[in-house]
């Protein structure tokens, strides 16, 4: 199986909503969500909860992938997050998230001294136009199991 629906499996919420992985490597992510008339909003964008958890999903997906760790063996949490609606949606969005070479380091030395890491994540989310709608800023607490 791999990570993805692993992912799926553990978080079935994400399989609900139709996100679906582009890119999971060890310090990029990208996930996508087709539009949907049944998670859109009045206006014919996707709805700023599915918006959000597409960027919280991508934080987490990038948090644990920088680790290195399987699901079984970690439990990834957001801690906080920030969220920015800059402009209306037009269509699909993808969400692209990137963690350092050096931060990703950082935390996999934390995450194998300790119990639990810490790592935030930026999140942009685009529309089918290549426009960014949406940024955050995810807080992830990696725990291991």
């Amino acid at each position: 199986m791999d990570i993805w629906e692993q992912t799926l499996d553990f978080e079935p919420f994400l399989r609900l909503l139709g996100i679906e992985a582009r890119t999971l490597g060890p310090d990029y992510v990208v996930l996508h969500l087709p539009v949907r008339q049944d998670i859109s909003n009045h206006l014919g964008g996707l709805h700023g909860g599915a918006q959000f958890t597409l960027g919280e999903s991508t934080g987490l997906a990038t948090a644990v992938l920088s680790l290195g760790e399987s699901l079984d063996r970690v439990a990834v949490l957001t801690r906080a997050a920030t969220i920015a609606y800059q402009r209306s949606s037009l269509g699909n969005l993808t969400a692209r998230a990137r963690v350092a070479h050096e931060e990703r380091e950082q935390l996999q030395a934390t995450g194998s001294s300790q119990k639990k890491a810490r790592l935030t994540v930026p999140v942009e989310i685009a529309d089918s136009f290549g426009q960014v709608v949406t940024t955050l800023s995810v807080e992830c607490l990696v725990l291991s199991r």
